[in-house]
């Protein structure tokens, strides 16, 4: 129905309507508020109308509507007002973004239905008020909640249902919310999100979650909190215990936030989102507890001080970590059992002067983080993963652990370590780390199923070799890395990424091989000035990724085979090399074929050089430019992709030349997208070169499969001198991708490529007829005769040759021209561009080749191409003319 507004003008079949109004003041007594609404009269000379007002009004405008954020977002709802909802079902999602106050006529029939997905009430503003609704069936991701509170102080919800969605209440970043006679069913019940003790000091009474009571505690000492609460939520609190609880099914177990020496023993936690949530406090203890089973952590710390992590808690098959500690100092961790989590049994980020000591970690493991060298140096001593040992080494020189007893190695500062025919635990989350150390070598060794097989930060000069990696998230992880030397590796197979260098420089990744890395054999961010060569990497969804700040790289003669075009790892079709924000890289002599994807996608990228790559059989486009700019692409060949090459109309300046396009739009057997072709360009570039540099040497445009008949009479740079350069006498367009009058054309299209591809190889040459060993008879073969290198012809004949360049299929060159001697004298000759076949083969035909006399002849055919290769057949013919 929209809105309906008292006191403005109706119109009704452009006749003015008097309009009588007649309203029954509204009131409230104690309690909950009890509204009555308004009826209003429209009156007119022929008849009488009756409307009820609608479900949504403003209480200090008189304004009506169908739905409640029609009523907030009405121009005339200023802060201050206050917005009555009527029973009823809503079926909205409601974001307030005003300070207005949001009443509903009765907790058990005022209901906003979220219909099963997203938050119900998002609320954006300070000063609101929510109170009297039931709110149900919001969505099951984290954030997805009964009311989100956002950024927004000084809230009230108060009188609500909430039921069937993840969290009850999300308080983010949010201080002062007054929270009382809540019930939470099906849901996580109050989540509170903060960076400062506001954030977290709230007035919340009377909240339940599944029926049990949510104990939220402030500003007290000494308390001793029940054991049949939902939750704990411990703010600003010293010396309170919590012994004995078991609590399930609610956002975090126990949030203890800027308070001191809380003791939590012998209790249950599990299936929560987190089981115990430690901000910003010191002196806490933690004992005896079991925590399993949580969403995401089971035990999480976070910018505290001296947490003891001790004696007899299991903390296991958590979804993310068993145990993290971020930015923390002296904490102790001892004497625990850590197993079956999910990403990690122990993650240590950015944390100082930890102890670790006598835990037992099963089928996972340990990793720390940081940035500096004491985020990394620790004690941690005795140690088991799987029953065997986790080594750590500091400050140490030459390090060697024994391969059979260790289950994890760790390196820190270390310098010429050696770590050699090593198995590491599988399932752990590292199987070596190793920061700020240098010269270490790591090989013969396997890992398998690892998080990181090996990840190395702020290293230098280390060596991996001869190493398998297979199941791991990332193979080798190098961060903050120099001069790393990554070789020789067998086998690299793993779930996401095959190597992968952040921040990394100077390394040297070559003669590895990399299979069936689910994202990226090899991914490389902001990492510049590295080499990769002659790598392997087959059956990777993307075979490279270059991107981001990561000059000057040289990718060479590495050979990437992709997925094929049927069969897609990962659900997705990747690209051969993806490069992106990087620039002045070398990209030359690899071979890239088969992706579901670009064979080279270049975005936002300047001053690359794409030479001498064979980039063909890809389902998108062999070369993809994207707002790339002044690069240099030569010398490439490009054959059997949906476009050869395409450019965008961002993508300007690049100069493209000497490259062989063969056969983009021709893919056999395979169903296709319409359309492709050899090149398509939207921007303003260059397809050739000037006629010839300074020593002569030509250097032209580009090899085209589709100029079937590039002529090749004339030379120079007019193409007006009588000779043969291999260049066409004639221009070639090159067409639009998006029909933009753009005007690009090679000047220089080039008839053999030759003239940048060495070729020596002579062509095929055969005399096809007449067959040796045959009577002719005017043309038509009669009988066979006793002599099969004796060939008689009596009359007229054609003499069919079948000529061709054995390298015409790596588009070196075609056949010019094939003659026809006898007696050492040219009897006639056939050129190319008689035949639409050239490319590919020649059938010459001497039209009823005639010869005065009668007698015995040798009759001798040369074939050459346009490199200047020849190759003869010959054949003894007895001619009778009639």
């Amino acid at each position: 129905m929209g809105v309906i507004k008292t006191n403005r003008r109706i119109k009704v079949s452009l006749v003015a309507i008097l309009l009588t109004v007649t309203v029954t003041p509204l009131y409230s007594i104690s309690g909950e508020q009890t509204f009555f609404h308004e009826k209003i009269d429209f009156q007119d000379s022929e008849h009488t109308r009756t409307f009820n007002r609608g479900k949504v009004y403003n209480n200090d405008t008189g304004e009506q509507f169908d739905s409640i954020q029609e009523a907030i977002d009405d121009e005339d709802t200023l802060d201050g007002h206050t917005i009555f909802v009527e029973s009823g079902i809503y079926e909205e999602h409601v974001r307030i973004t005003k300070s207005v106050h949001l009443i509903g006529r009765n907790r058990e029939n005022t209901i906003i239905d979220a219909g099963g997905y997203g938050t119900i009430i998002t609320v954006e503003k300070d000063n609101v008020s929510i109170r009297n609704f039931k709110l149900i069936n919001g969505g099951r991701d984290f954030y997805d909640a009964g009311v989100l509170i956002r950024n927004s102080d000084n809230i009230t919800l108060e009188n609500l249902y909430i039921g069937t969605v993840h969290q009850g209440v999300f308080l983010e970043r949010s201080s002062g919310a007054i929270i009382h006679n809540v019930e939470c069913m099906d849901n996580r019940g109050i989540y509170i999100y903060g960076e400062k003790k506001n954030h977290y000091l709230h007035d919340i009474e009377n909240v339940t979650v599944n029926e049990k009571p949510l104990c939220y505690l402030k500003n007290q000492d000494n308390a001793l909190i029940p054991d049949n609460c939902a939750g704990v939520i411990l703010v600003n609190c010293r010396n309170t215990q919590v012994r004995g609880v078991d609590i399930g099914g609610i956002s975090v177990g126990v949030e203890i936030a800027y308070s001191t020496n809380i003791t939590v023993t012998g209790s249950i936690f599990s299936n929560n989102d987190f089981g115990i949530d430690i901000l910003n406090s010191n002196g806490c203890i933690i004992e005896g507890c079991s925590i399993s089973n949580n969403m995401y952590t089971g035990l999480s710390v976070e910018n505290c001080n001296n947490i003891a992590i001790a004696r007899g808690n299991i903390i296991s098959s958590n979804k993310d970590y068993g145990i993290y500690i971020y930015r923390s100092t002296g904490c102790t961790v001892t004497d625990n059992q850590v197993k079956d989590n999910e990403k990690s049994g122990l993650y240590i980020l950015e944390s100082t002067n930890l102890h670790i000591k006598q835990n037992a970690l099963i089928n996972n493991g340990l990793i720390i983080k940081g940035k500096n060298l004491e985020h990394f140096l620790h004690v941690i001593d005795g140690n088991t993963i799987n029953d065997r040992k986790i080594l750590y080494y500091k400050n140490t020189y030459g390090p060697h652990p024994n391969p059979a007893e260790a289950g994890v190695v760790i390196f820190v500062n270390c310098t010429k370590g050696t770590i050699e025919g090593f198995h590491p635990v599988q399932g752990c989350t590292v199987g070596f780390e190793s920061a700020f150390c240098t010269d270490t070598e790591i090989f013969d060794s396997t890992f398998s199923n690892n998080h990181y097989g090996i990840y190395s930060y702020s290293s230098t000069g280390e060596t991996i070799e001869n190493c398998v990696f297979t199941g791991c998230e990332v193979g080798i992880y190098l961060k903050n890395c120099s001069k790393i030397t990554i070789r020789n590796n067998r086998e690299i197979s793993n779930n996401e990424n095959g190597i992968k260098l952040e921040y990394s420089c100077n390394c040297n990744i070559f003669n590895n091989s990399l299979t069936s890395n689910r994202d990226t054999g090899i991914y490389i961010e902001e990492s510049p000035e590295n080499c990769i060569w002659k790598n392997t990497l087959e059956r990777n969804t993307n075979g490279m990724k270059i991107q981001y700040a990561s000059n000057n790289c040289l990718i060479h003669n590495n050979s990437m085979t992709g997925t094929g075009w049927e069969e897609i790892i990962g659900g997705y079709g990747g690209d051969g090399l993806y490069m992106k924000k990087s620039n002045g890289c070398i990209i030359s002599d690899n071979q890239i074929e088969a992706f579901y994807g670009e064979g080279i996608w270049l975005e936002d990228g300047e001053n690359n050089i794409i030479k001498r790559n064979a980039i063909r059989y890809n389902r998108g486009n062999g070369i993809q430019l994207v707002n790339a700019s002044n690069n240099i692409i030569t010398e490439n060949y490009i054959n059997y992709n949906w476009w050869g090459i395409r450019l965008d109309e961002n993508s300007n300046g690049n100069r493209i030349w000497r490259n062989v396009f063969w056969y983009n739009y021709e893919r056999v057997g395979i169903n296709l997208p319409l359309g492709g072709g050899n090149a398509c360009d939207d921007g303003n570039n260059i397809w050739n070169g000037t006629y010839s540099d300074w020593s002569g040497e030509i250097i032209g445009g580009n090899r085209w499969s589709n100029l079937r008949r590039c002529r090749d009479y004339y030379k120079g740079p007019n193409q007006d001198e009588p000779g043969i350069d291999g260049v066409c006498d004639h221009n070639y367009s090159i067409p639009s991708c998006s029909d933009i009058n753009t005007n690009n054309v090679d000047e220089y299209p080039l008839c053999a490529s030759c003239i940048f591809l060495p070729d020596e190889t002579p062509p095929n040459c055969e005399i096809v007829y007449p067959e040796p060993g045959y009577l002719y008879w005017r043309g038509v073969k009669v009988m066979k005769l006793p002599s099969p290198n004796s060939t008689v012809v009596i009359g007229d004949i054609d003499i069919a040759v079948y000529a061709k360049d054995p390298l015409t299929n790596n588009f070196a060159s075609s056949m010019v021209k094939v003659d026809f001697y006898t007696e050492n004298r040219l009897q006639g000759r056939r050129l190319e561009g008689t035949d639409e076949h050239l490319d590919y083969h020649y059938e010459a035909h001497l039209e009823k080749w005639r010869y005065p006399h009668c007698g015995c002849y040798v009759l001798v055919v040369k074939a050459t191409d346009m490199c200047n290769n020849s190759a003869e057949d010959s054949m003894i013919l007895w001619i009778f003319n009639t």
